[in-house]
């Protein structure tokens, strides 16, 4: 064949045909390397390889920083390709490339240098994308043949595992058999035991149900003959002050309430002149909320909340939501709040000496009955 000029200019990858511009970059560039190059001018992440090429193809014509940086980093990666080409005197050299690279079996480089060395003929190029389809299309068919031959090994092992699973789902199938026949046998005698059993375990529950019943009910009964002896203790206190001779010393209500201003909220009509005198009697200031606190909540019962200082409330006259709501409303107004048992002067008085008479304490809103304990 005839020399070509060793000075003959390379060709850039844009003056390359749609075809052959393809074949470059399935062939030597790898889809990691092209999706580095193209991050700064297109999302890279979402397309598959093959639209990645594709849009490559589209917009390096387009777009000279990325074609440029394709023509840099394809002569960077293929350098060593590049300069043996250019060392080639004839096209007779150049085929020869070619045939030695696909003999070894790589061709990426060659295929760069040559493709886009000036002095390669149509012809040369042609056989170039030629064999790399060939040799594209052998490697694909011997992956297949690899894949296919791993899923018959895998099928393969798979059957001799089904068979190797059936030979035991036979033995144990024979081994329930035998289990079954005996547990049939022993079946019959175990069910007069059961039946006796479920009975005994029938009275049992009955018998622990009832046990604590009556310990709850002992529970009960004991914390409220509790609340009855500290509400007795209060009214001997109470009666032994008034029993007193004038000059004696004072009653223990009497540094509790005296000087105070007390909000009765609730209680029954029967009670409450007793103990608006009790606590008129021991200095304090008397007043009675009557009605729903949440109905009254807005206006009237804020009146009444700021002229006071200590609010009493007999949980079986009060609602417990309303009891919450104000526990919660003195709370925030700072007062001393006191929650009664019953609406008697006993509970009372009771509740003012054991209540007051202890440090203050941040009240549950969510806790124990004070009313059933």
């Amino acid at each position: 064949m005839p020399s070509s000029s060793s000075a003959a200019p390379r060709l850039h990858w844009v003056c390359l045909g749609p075809h052959l511009q393809g074949l470059v970059l399935r062939t030597c560039l790898t889809a990691p390397g092209l999706r580095r190059l193209m991050a700064p001018f297109f999302d890279v992440f979402s397309p598959s390889d093959f639209e990645l090429r594709s849009e490559a193809a589209r917009l390096a014509p387009l777009h000279a920083g990325l074609a440029r940086a394709l023509q840099a980093a394809l002569d960077e990666q293929h350098r060593d390709a590049v300069a043996q080409s250019s060392r080639a005197q004839t096209e007779d050299d150049l085929l020869a490339l070619w045939d030695a690279a696909t003999r070894a079996g790589d061709i990426g480089g060659a295929c760069w240098a040559l493709v886009t060395d000036g002095r390669s003929a149509p012809r040369l190029r042609s056989l170039i994308a030629r064999d790399v389809e060939q040799l594209t299309n052998a490697a694909s068919a011997q992956r297949e043949r690899e894949r296919d031959a791993a899923e018959i090994g895998a099928l393969r092992t798979q059957v001799s595992a089904i068979d190797e699973s059936w030979r035991m789902s036979a033995t144990l199938l024979e081994a329930a058999k035998a289990a079954k026949e005996r547990a049939d046998s022993l079946s019959a005698a175990l069910m007069f035991q059961v039946g006796r059993r479920e009975q005994a375990e029938v009275a049992a529950l009955a018998a622990e149900a009832q046990a604590l019943r009556q310990e709850q009910e002992a529970i009960q009964l004991k914390v409220q003959l509790g609340e009855l002896g500290r509400e007795l203790s209060a009214m001997e206190e109470q009666l032994r002050g008034w029993m007193k001779c004038e000059g004696a010393g004072p009653s223990p209500l009497d540094p509790l309430i005296r000087g105070r201003k007390l909000l009765y909220v609730g209680g029954r009509p029967s009670a409450n002149p007793a103990i608006r005198a009790l606590v008129e009697r021991h200095g304090g200031e008397y007043r009675r909320h009557e009605g729903s606190v949440i109905a009254s909540a807005s206006e009237r019962l804020s009146d009444e909340l700021a002229w006071a200082d200590l609010v009493v409330a007999p949980l079986d006259c009060v609602d417990r939501e309303s009891a919450v709501v104000l526990q919660r409303a003195c709370r925030h107004n700072g007062l001393d709040y006191v929650p009664l048992r019953t609406a008697s002067i006993a509970s009372f008085a009771a509740g003012l000496c054991t209540t007051l008479a202890m440090p203050r304490l941040p009240l549950p809103v969510n806790g124990l009955c004070l009313r059933h304990g």
